[in-house]
């Protein structure tokens, strides 16, 4: 779970650069209290759609709140799919974008 904590130490210290709090980035974003505790405590990641909102509130970048080490792709994919895929499901989702790449 090293990228999830990797977001929540991000998305703690922006807070702290705003001296905003997380209940303030909550209502701003509009989910609960207890599930922005959970992101900034490295318990759970944002669904995509709150990513972005949070992403916006801050005034950062995406690239800015998710580690650059590793593999994208999965990231990518954590973060949309909110799922572990198998082996499979990811060669064949990199077969896709790689068929992508060449046109």
């Amino acid at each position: 779970m090293t990228d999830s904590t990797d977001f929540a130490q991000r998305l703690k210290a922006l807070l702290e650069e705003r001296g905003m709090t997380q209940l303030e980035l909550a209502a701003r974003v509009g989910v609960t209290r207890s599930a922005m505790s959970r992101y900034v405590s490295g318990d759970r990641e944002p669904r995509f759609v709150t990513l972005v909102r949070i992403v916006e509130e801050l005034d950062v970048r995406v690239e800015d709140l998710l580690p650059t080490s590793g593999d994208p792709v999965q990231t990518a994919l954590r973060i949309v799919a909110r799922t572990s895929l198998t082996d499979e499901q990811l060669a064949q989702f990199r077969r896709v974008l790689d068929e992508r790449d060449l046109e």
